[in-house]
């Protein structure tokens, strides 16, 4: 909140003296600062009351308490004062006046703090009434609304960021943020010891690397981050202050320690123990006696096994690398993840533990193979079975008797072909690559895929099986074929016929007599043009490469796609076909043209006309008389700049590379993009057009530049300013006079520290690279971002 603000909340509210300080400084300074002084003889002498804030003060001259021959002693009265003060007031404040703080006078305030050291009585030292005023209002601000909802609504902020480690959030949240490289401003107080953060260190009146501030105390031990470290008297790179400890093991993270006597890497301090066995993690052990890479302590075990994380072990007696504890076992295989094994008596590499059994076959993955007697890299465990073909993946067997790579066990039988994948195949009595066994048969033709074949009496490569017929013509796919009598590479079978001319795809060619290559079957007309697609072709009598066949034609002019034409009665590369016409240009495409009399690669057909500039794609140009790479035509233009794009320009009369037509002006700069620029006279790589200006500074990004007058790398137009500090990006600048690098624009001022950012720096009068201008004030410490200070 700003403190002008604060301020107007208590000037006119009410104060309340006794009236023996009616003519007091206290009253006078109360009265000039504009509060609402009230007199009355109820009250305890000697005392200001602030009713709204419910905080009342009573003051105290040290000097009266010297009775006699300088005796230090709390006179009879001033003691039934304290008590009648104590009695009648809850948030009570003493204010021990002395001009000045000598021996004696530190006896008499050491004096009333053991008389009342049981009583919730706090005392505040000040010289004159001047100070002693300017006490007593701070403290009455903390607890008068809404200040105290504000500081109580950030004490839970900075509570709750704490809790969750955030605290540059947190720090955000107190409002610590708004940055200079190490300004003593009226305002504010910036800092920016690393380049890449500016924080906001609010109104200290000296700030070094390690700041000692009146208001707040702040250190910036890791140039990354900025952290409050409170109000400490001495602060150094492990802090043992007056009110908190802080230490940064870590150049990286800052944390705050408590409140220790000593603080070493190791610390094994009164209220809390901390060690940074990593130097990039910093964690609390809570309270042990000694703290070793690996502790045995008092209240706690810890273990950093891996420098990278550091973790709890319970409290176990003796703890190596392998640790067998009274409390709990933890083992660390890999040096990356630390696991819990429980409570087992002997744990190796492969642990056989009276509670579990724990087993690390490849040292990334980490498996309870729960409670067997004997576990090796194929284990016949008495509970389970675990086998770890591939030292990746760690699979259960179930309860089988004896396992190796291909396992006919009691329980279940199990098979690792492929080394990557294990799979259940059931419960067979012999199982080899290909299984013909009992329960089932499984077949692992491809090494990579495990097939269920059903219930074959024998099975090889190709299957003519009793109870099913299965073929992997292919290696990686396995296909049922139904119940056929025979089966080859094509198969004419009683009940189905199968043809895998792609190794890859088995695909059901009906039932038909005869199978070729090309079939023309009884049932249907199969081909396989491309080794890859399988087609139906219906039920033409001849089909050859291209089919003019009496049901259909079809053409396979691409190996990869077959497409069906149609009944035309002749078909080559290109189609000019009776009932319609096709072109595959493109030997990856197959289009329809309609019903044109001649097509070529640019076509001027009667019906359409289509252009095929990229052999990858074929687009429909309409109805015009002459097409080229550019096309001026009759009905629509056309250009390919670009040969991956084809794009409509309208109706121009002259294209090139950059069309100043007619109808539309088009520029492909990049030959990549292709963009419309309305409708200029003359356009260059920089366009001061009549109605639009473009710029393509970067070949990659055309960006409108409104209507300028002249437009350079740096643009100073009349409509608009346009700069291009980075080729990457435009950004508009509103309409400044002049524009360099840093900008001190009549409307506007900007700056590009970064060639990568452009930010506005709002109206000030003078901008450097530390801005301290007259509307707002900027600094770019870091280039790579800028940050606004404030006022």
């Amino acid at each position: 909140m700003d403190e002008t603000l604060r301020e107007d909340n208590l000037s006119k509210l009410p104060v309340i003296l006794h009236q023996n300080m009616k003519d007091s400084d206290y009253a006078k300074i109360l009265t000039t600062n504009s509060y609402s002084v009230r007199v009355s003889d109820s009250i305890v002498p000697d005392t200001v009351i602030f009713p709204l804030s419910k905080v009342a003060f009573l003051i105290v001259p040290l000097n009266s308490l010297l009775s006699g021959s300088c005796q230090l002693d709390i006179k009879e009265d001033l003691v039934q004062r304290f008590d009648k003060f104590i009695q009648v007031h809850r948030n009570r404040y003493i204010l021990c006046q002395a001009s000045v703080f000598t021996e004696q006078e530190f006896q008499a305030f050491s004096l009333i703090q053991q008389q009342y050291f049981k009583n919730r009585l706090q005392l505040l030292p000040c010289h004159d009434a001047e100070e002693g005023v300017k006490a007593m209002i701070t403290i009455a601000k903390l607890f008068c609304k809404p200040t105290c909802q504000e500081m109580n609504s950030r004490l839970q902020q900075l509570l709750s960021q704490q809790l969750k480690k955030d605290t540059s959030e947190c720090a955000s949240k107190q409002h610590l943020f708004c940055p200079q490289f190490s300004w003593q401003t009226q305002g504010y107080c910036f800092h920016l010891a690393n380049p890449r953060i500016l924080l906001s260190l609010g109104k200290p009146k000296d700030i070094a690397f390690t700041w000692q501030t009146q208001g707040y105390c702040f250190h910036l031990a890791n140039s990354r981050i900025l952290l409050s470290l409170g109000k400490p008297k001495d602060i150094a790179f492990t802090w043992q202050t007056q009110g908190y400890c802080f230490h940064l093991a870590n150049p990286r993270i800052l944390l705050s320690l408590g409140k220790h006597k000593d603080i070493a890497f190791t610390w094994q301090t009164q209220g809390y123990c901390f060690h940074l066995a990593n130097p990039m993690i910093l964690l609390s052990l809570g309270k042990p006696k000694d703290i070793a890479f690996t502790w045995q302590t008092q209240g706690y075990c810890f273990h950093l096994a891996n420098p990278r994380i550091l973790l709890s072990l319970g409290k176990p007696k003796d703890i190596a690398f392998t640790w067998q504890t009274q409390g709990y076992c933890f083992h660390l295989a890999n040096p990356r993840i630390l696991l819990s094994l429980g409570k087992p008596k002997d744990i190796a590499f492969t642990w056989q533990t009276q509670g579990y059994c724990f087993h690390l076959a490849n040292p990334r993955i980490y498996l309870s193979l729960s409670k067997h007697k004997d576990i090796a890299f194929t284990w016949q465990t008495q509970g389970y079975c675990f086998h770890l073909a591939n030292p990746r993946i760690l699979l259960s067997l179930g309860k089988s008797k004896d396992i190796a790579f291909t396992w006919q066990t009691q329980g279940y039988c199990f098979h690792l072909a492929n080394p990557r994948i294990l799979l259940s195949l059931g419960k067979p009595k012999d199982i080899a690559f290909t299984w013909q066994t009992q329960g089932y048969c499984f077949h692992l033709a491809n090494t990579r895929i495990l097939l269920s074949l059903g219930k074959p009496k024998d099975i090889a490569f190709t299957w003519q099986i009793q109870g099913y017929c299965f073929h992997l013509a292919n290696p990686r796919i396995l296909l049922s074929l139904g119940k056929p009598k025979d089966i080859a590479f094509t198969w004419q079978i009683q009940g189905y016929c199968f043809h895998l001319a792609n190794p890859r795809i088995l695909l059901s060619l009906g039932k038909s007599k005869d199978i070729a290559f090309t079939w023309q079957t009884q049932g249907y007309c199969f081909h396989l043009a491309n080794p890859r697609i399988l087609l139906s072709l219906g039920k033409p009598k001849d089909i050859a490469f291209t089919l003019q066949t009496q049901g259909y034609c079809f053409h396979f002019a691409n190996p990869r796609i077959l497409l069906s034409l149609g009944k035309p009665k002749d078909i080559v590369f290109t189609w000019q076909t009776q009932g319609y016409c096709f072109h595959l240009a493109n030997p990856r495409i197959l289009l329809s043209l309609g019903k044109p009399k001649d097509i070529a690669f640019t076509w001027q057909t009667q019906g359409y006309c289509f252009h095929l500039a990229n052999p990858r794609i074929l687009l429909s140009l309409g109805k015009p008389k002459d097409i080229a790479f550019t096309w001026q035509t009759q009905g629509y233009c056309f250009h390919l700049a670009n040969p991956m794009i084809l794009l409509s320009l309208g109706k121009p009369k002259d294209i090139a590379f950059t069309w100043q037509t007619q109808g539309y002006c088009f520029h492909l700069a990049n030959p990549r993009i292709l963009l419309s620029l309305g409708k200029p006279k003359d356009i260059a790589f920089t366009w001061q057009t009549q109605r639009y200006c473009f710029h393509l500074a970067n070949p990659r990004i055309l960006l409108s530049l409104g209507k300028p007058k002249d437009i350079a790398f740096t643009w100073q137009t009349q409509g608009y300013c346009f700069h291009l500090a980075n080729p990457r990006i435009l950004l508009s600048l509103g309409k400044p006079k002049d524009i360099a690098f840093t900008w001190q624009t009549q409307g506007y001022c900007f700056h590009l520290a970064n060639p990568r950012i452009l930010l506005s720096l709002g109206k000030p009068k003078d901008i450097a690279f530390t801005w301290q201008s007259q509307g707002y004030c900027f600094h770019l410490a870091n280039p790579r971002i800028l940050l606004s200070l404030g006022i």
